[in-house]
């Protein structure tokens, strides 16, 4: 990971109706003295703030719940406006800002394959989009992975990568738009993209390098292997759920220090969309 990155956890929690912050708070981490990451740590998609000079620049932004949490980080970080937000997916834990900041000025882009938002400043695209927005030079890399309409945003001028959910540093991978080649295809395009100091973002869980991306390849890679070991010896998924080999895999998924690991409940339902996707015959 970058040498430079500065954690600063915001003591902006989130109240209950009795008035008491619950654990759930924004991390802000420093990448450079323009480019901020924030961790949603429960309210949503981790989010990049490039500070420009005629604003806010935003990658994602998080659940309504987190709304209050959010424009305090983003306070804390400059008092200039939000005038463009980027999305790396059409799932509400990324975009449910997207409306709110749009009123105030800002424009949101997003992949033409997503539900139109019918949105006062929009900019839907396809292919590969590169532009200079807030001072800085974006690329938008489209995808088929996590769903039909992801998008890899490069940030060159920050070393930043953002990957939406087509990654994530404590979860398992969620690759039933695009099956194992879609997932691949996004890993490798960003590696291709990245250089030994480049932050790759994962849409949820803590920041990463490309060594952190290489091991989930990796294990995505042999889980794969192993259930297709599985299926074909035709065990049953509870049978193959008891697998020490499988289970052992699944446990380096979670790559969050001292995260708890993912639910047994998940890891059974990963194996069964992992047969669905990639081993049940079309048709």
């Amino acid at each position: 990971m970058n040498s430079i990155l500065r954690a600063v956890a915001l003591s902006v929690g989130l109240l209950t109706n009795s008035g008491l912050a619950s654990a759930q708070q924004i991390e802000t981490i420093e990448l450079t003295d323009d480019f901020y990451i924030l961790i949603s740590n429960g309210l949503g998609a981790n989010v990049g703030v490039q500070v420009g000079p005629d604003g806010l620049l935003l990658v994602d932004t998080m659940m309504a719940r987190g709304d209050e949490q959010f424009d305090a980080a983003l306070a804390d970080i400059s008092d200039a406006p939000v005038r463009y937000v980027l999305n790396t997916h059409e799932h509400m834990d990324h975009n449910s800002g997207n409306a709110r900041f749009s009123a105030t000025g800002a424009t949101v882009v997003y992949h033409a394959a997503s539900p139109d938002m019918v949105l006062p400043r929009e900019v839907r695209f396809s292919g590969t989009l590169s532009d200079e927005m807030v001072g800085t030079g974006v690329d938008i890399y489209t995808v088929v992975s996590h769903t039909m309409n992801d998008a890899i945003i490069h940030l060159p001028d920050a070393n930043v990568i953002f990957m939406g959910d087509t990654y994530a540093t404590n979860w398992h991978p969620t690759f039933y738009g695009g099956g194992r080649e879609g997932q691949l295809g996004a890993i490798d395009l960003v590696l291709s993209l990245s250089d030994e100091n480049t932050t790759i973002v994962p849409g949820h869980g803590p920041v990463t390098g490309t060594a952190g991306l290489i091991l989930y390849r990796d294990t995505f890679t042999a889980w794969l292997g192993r259930v297709q070991e599985l299926t074909e010896a035709g065990l049953t998924e509870d049978q193959m759920a008891a697998d020490p080999e499988l289970l052992d895999i699944f446990s380096h998924f979670q790559q969050e220090e001292g995260g708890r690991p993912i639910p047994d409940s998940s890891y059974r339902r990963f194996i069964q969309r992992t047969i669905e996707t990639e081993f049940t015959p079309a048709g």
